[in-house]
């Protein structure tokens, strides 16, 4: 009995072992000689045999599925000729099934596979997405508190959060809306998806956010009121965004986890953005009398964000008015302010603004070294300055130099040869460079017509035995002069 048994429960496991085997086998199709996938890949290996027996024949076959496991292949060897010699071949279907995710098409008899997922080169890509955690309510907190969505959508295929922390923070990627913002990071899976369901990441994908300056400037048409004034508005707008870099914390942990107070605190460049909008409403008005008047209204609206802390808004309204009368004279002008951007009494200028407390305070005599931590290029130039204005210091300071100075005139070529004899100023005078001839001009001749035709002459001969007498004298003095001036010049008194 034991031998039976066993024998029985090999052959049992046999035959299963032989079904699954079975059942693991895609459909393929044969004739018993050949075998495909399909009829008619079976149909094209019968027909290549047959042309290899018959190579001076126009051969050609034809499919026809019967049924789900029966087709034939006909196969024409007379083709084109009197007489027609066609043979058909049997076919049949074998196999348990299609292997996921293939299915089994009957139009063709064979297993297809479907198209690869048009996101499948998606998957395992990395995308940047910039998000909007809230708004800064003051002293660096976040209020508002927004999530990063679970995923995005880019290009029609969805990319997963990898549920980490932002690689990087910053509050400005525009003037609006202002708060603070995270870059993070999404991984795509190679599923398809619909754009509008998710957040896009396009925008997201550059590189670190750079400072920026927009200006605008648009007037109106000009337009003419019921009394006859004609009116001109203007709008112009200067938006500067320095994005910054900021890092932000919670009471909780780390950003990313839910709950909790976001504080943050701004690093080196610190965000900024100031924001400066002018409206300019101008009205002239011609008077029945040829008197005319002319009045402009600019209000400007700035707003101002620094660091973490809340954004402030001022406005300022400036009015003018000026008149001509009908004689074309001025009639007399008036001006008027309000706000905390009017000028003060006797001061013309804007108020300037405060500059860093660490800039002015590291700078420090000609012989420390300048330690700046604000703006680089700020720093920079306040080195350069520094250089300057402590060089010109140094080449002002005569008593530290007259040493050096003295310096430069010693030596053989600068000693002077001492004698008992006296110097002949005459003698010595001779000895100078002349820049005029020695030798006098010669007379000037003039001929006249009237009177008979006479002739003139104009002898300089005076004026050189004048000049040659007190030229010695011209010299003497200059030469006095010149060195009260060098002697002087080097610490004479």
């Amino acid at each position: 009995m034991k031998r039976t048994g066993g024998w029985f429960a090999t052959v049992l496991v046999a035959l299963l072992l032989k079904q699954q085997t079975a059942f693991a086998v895609d459909y393929y199709w044969s004739n018993g000689g050949y075998r495909a996938e399909s009829p008619a890949a079976v149909c094209d290996l019968i027909l290549e045999g047959q042309e290899t027996r018959f190579p001076n024949a126009d051969l050609v076959n034809t499919v026809t599925i019967i049924t789900e496991i029966n087709a034939k292949c006909s196969v024409d060897y007379a083709r084109g000729g009197p007489h027609s010699n066609v043979t058909n071949l049997t076919l049949r279907r074998y196999g348990s099934g299609c292997t996921d995710p293939s299915v089994y098409d009957p139009s063709v008899g064979s297993c297809i596979a479907p198209d690869p997922s048009v996101c499948e080169h998606s998957i395992g890509q990395d995308v940047k997405y910039e998000h909007r955690l809230g708004a800064f309510t003051g002293q660096g907190k976040v209020g508002g508190r927004i999530e990063p969505p679970p995923s995005v959508c880019k290009s029609g295929c969805q990319y997963a959060s990898n549920q980490g922390p932002p690689s990087r923070l910053y509050r400005f990627k525009s003037g609006d809306p202002a708060g603070v913002f995270g870059e993070y990071t999404y991984k795509g899976n190679g599923l398809e998806c619909k754009q509008g369901e998710n957040p896009d990441p396009e925008a997201s994908d550059y590189d670190k956010p750079q400072p920026t300056i927009d200006s605008t400037s648009e007037c109106a048409a000009k337009y003419t009121d019921a009394n006859g004034g004609q009116h001109t508005d203007c709008v112009a707008r200067e938006l500067a965004i320095e994005p910054g870099d900021i890092e932000c914390v919670e009471s909780g942990g780390a950003v990313g986890t839910v709950g909790g107070e976001l504080t943050c605190i701004a690093k080196d460049p610190g965000p900024k953005l100031t924001d400066t909008k002018t409206e300019t409403k101008t009205t002239e008005t011609e008077n029945s009398d040829g008197s005319s008047t002319s009045s402009t209204e600019t209000t400007t609206t700035k707003t101002e964000c620094s660091g973490v802390n809340a954004c402030s808004t001022t406005t300022t309204t400036n009015n003018n008015s000026s008149s001509t009368n009908s004689d074309g004279s001025s009639g007399g002008e008036s001006e008027s302010c309000s706000g905390p951007g009017c000028k003060t009494e006797g001061n013309t200028e804007e108020p300037a603004e405060e500059e860093e407390e660490p800039r002015e305070a590291a700078v420090g005599g000609c012989d420390a070294d300048i330690a700046c931590s604000g703006d680089p290029i700020d720093c920079a130039n306040l080195k350069k300055q520094k250089e300057q204005l402590c060089f010109a210091e140094e080449q002002a300071d005569f008593p530290e130099q007259q040493e050096a100075i003295a310096g430069l005139f010693q030596g053989e070529k600068f000693e002077v040869e001492e004698g008992t004899g006296d110097i002949e100023v005459p003698s010595f005078v001779s000895q100078g460079t002349r820049f005029l001839p020695a030798s006098c001009p010669a007379a000037e001749t003039l001929s006249l017509k009237m009177g008979g035709g006479k002739t003139f002459a104009l002898s300089y001969e005076p004026l050189c035995r004048a000049a040659t007498d007190l030229s010695g004298l011209f010299v003497a003095v200059a030469t006095i002069f010149a060195a009260l001036y060098v002697g002087r010049s080097v610490g004479g008194k």
